[in-house]
């Protein structure tokens, strides 16, 4: 956590007995110490989706979720459908019109198994699947839809240390919202160019 320039007192401008002023001055030091434990990094601060967005003639986007993905356990730091919402923020806009979409999430989990042991002993086995589409609706008719269907996965060689672990699984969610970001744009302009303002 990154902390300000340190604060200068003058006691005798202040009126600052100089008991108080080197409280104050201690004061920052005195925090630091408590900020001992380190949070491992987002694993959204790692995807790089495509640059731009997708402009859509559509009133709006409705994110639906499949009942069995909602129920899923996940071994993971975030949940794998939640990288659907952040696609959607960033990559989809909505210019208006007279059809709206459904964005249907009907698979998403991450899960790790142990390996075999190594020279370094176990290893662990991450993987990620993550399934979604869009729907196009017009006066309650679905009139097409795109969608997509991807994998990731990370290896270790030996343990892990739950830092390790944790980036590990982030570099795999983040491959895995960037390998969805690819195919499910290139499903959109493929389906459903018409809904599509280039």
């Amino acid at each position: 956590m990154k902390t300000g320039a340190p604060l200068l007192i003058s006691a005798a401008r202040s009126g600052i007995d100089r008991r108080r002023a080197l409280t104050l001055l201690a004061a920052p030091a005195l925090l630091a110490g408590c900020q001992t434990k380190i949070l491992p990094p987002s694993p959204y601060a790692e995807v790089n989706f495509l640059p731009g967005v997708l402009n859509l003639r559509l009133a709006g986007v409705q994110m639906v979720t499949a009942p069995t993905v909602a129920a899923a356990a996940e071994d993971f730091p975030v949940r794998v459908a939640d990288f659907v919402r952040l696609w959607s923020e960033r990559r989809l806009r909505t210019i208006g019109g007279e059809a709206s979409g459904r964005l249907v999430i009907d698979e998403a989990r991450g899960a790790s198994q142990e390996t075999p042991p190594g020279p370094l002993g176990p290893g662990e086995r991450f993987e990620a699947v993550l399934q979604a589409r869009l729907a196009i609706d017009e006066q309650g008719v679905e009139r097409g839809f795109a969608g997509a269907r991807v994998t990731a996965e990370g290896r270790s060689d030996g343990p892990l240390t739950p830092a390790e672990r944790t980036n590990l699984q982030n570099r795999v969610a983040a491959q895995l919202a960037e390998r969805f970001d690819l195919a499910m744009s290139d499903a959109i302009r493929t389906r459903l160019g018409s809904y599509l303002l280039t």
